[in-house]
């Protein structure tokens, strides 16, 4: 059984004006990186100190923040959104609430997009490549994503995790999941 730590970077700019990035690059925003600071200060101290991270700017950025010599691997970006990318969420959740739901579940690909089943190869291959216990550096959909394949579960009876957040999960025979989108502050809202 090895453990699998996967830490959703801290805030965009774009994650605060609430507008969709996929494999776009914007930067962590001021309150991203406190987010980032604070979740270093809680983080278990025996984690593995090898990461790997997205080769995006917001999730290495979060893993220096970390404290973390991480690696970049572009298999751990977010899945492309095409032209729904920089897109403000509440537009597009209004204007066909039928496809925004059918994306979040996997089943909808948005113009020049990739599919859902194309984000879920890439996942596994990236996950082929962990040896004993792994930290990775990732997006929100590549959490709920790696967590839905792991378990056994459709992503869509996943909540969203929060930024800079941690994820650990147990791979193997017998998968479990030790914990779902810890923050160093458990008083935050839930993200929609």
């Amino acid at each position: 059984m090895s453990r699998l730590y996967l830490v959703r970077h801290g805030e965009s700019v774009w994650n605060a004006a609430r507008r969709l990035q996929g494999q776009a690059d914007p930067d962590l925003s001021p309150r991203g990186e406190d987010q980032a600071r604070a979740l270093a200060t809680a983080l278990p101290p025996h984690l593995p100190r090898d990461a790997i991270c997205s080769d995006l700017r917001r999730a290495s950025r979060t893993a220096a923040l970390l404290g973390l010599d991480a690696r970049p691997d572009r298999r751990w970006r977010e899945i492309g959104v095409g032209e729904w990318e920089g897109q403000d969420t509440d537009d597009l959740r209004t204007r066909d609430p039928a496809c925004w739901r059918a994306w979040r579940a996997g089943d909808f690909t948005p113009p020049g997009g990739e599919s859902g089943q194309a984000f879920r190869d890439r996942l596994s291959d990236a996950l082929a490549t962990l040896a004993g216990d792994a930290l990775v550096v990732t997006h929100g959909g590549v959490v709920r994503a790696v967590t839905s394949m792991i378990l056994d579960l459709p992503s869509d009876r996943l909540a969203p995790v929060p930024p800079a957040s941690i994820t650990i999960l147990d791979r193997g025979q017998w998968p479990r999941l030790r914990g779902y989108g810890l923050t160093a502050d458990l008083s935050r809202d839930t993200p929609d």
